[in-house]
């Protein structure tokens, strides 16, 4: 799946559903998004902070290598 392709806290936030009469109890939807949202929020930051230690190593081993 692309980056472009992945859905954001903010599209899992913003989701929208239509009523239906049998349908599922729109608060417990609501809940359950609220919680998913938070998970990628919460995952995303975790993704940074790596790429963010990983990227000072690397350009650690360029200012080195340039000595």
């Amino acid at each position: 799946m692309s980056e472009k392709e992945l859905l954001s806290a903010m599209d899992v936030a913003n989701q929208e559903f239509k009523r239906a009469l049998r349908g599922y109890d729109q608060s417990e939807v609501d809940s359950f998004l609220d919680q998913v949202a938070g998970s990628i929020h919460a995952y995303t930051e975790q993704y940074r902070e790596q790429q963010r230690r990983i990227q000072q190593p690397e350009e650690q081993m360029k200012e080195y290598r340039g000595l």
